[in-house]
């Protein structure tokens, strides 16, 4: 009976909380800082075609 108690508090609190964190609404900075985002953004580039083309593979 006492395991049955204990349980049911259990489930009732992670039920509260899983209640709690659904309700706020989601966005990434609360995930991720701003500096990780910045990192995370790729350069404006260009690739080199003909240099990519003399390369010569490491398996030959």
């Amino acid at each position: 009976m006492r395991a049955l108690i204990v349980l049911i508090i259990l489930t009732g609190a992670s039920f509260m909380m899983f209640l709690q964190f659904k309700l706020r609404p989601f966005s990434k900075e609360m995930y991720l800082e701003q500096k990780v985002l910045e990192m995370s953004v790729p350069f404006d580039v260009k690739i080199d075609i003909e240099f990519l083309k003399s390369l010569v593979p490491a398996n030959e």
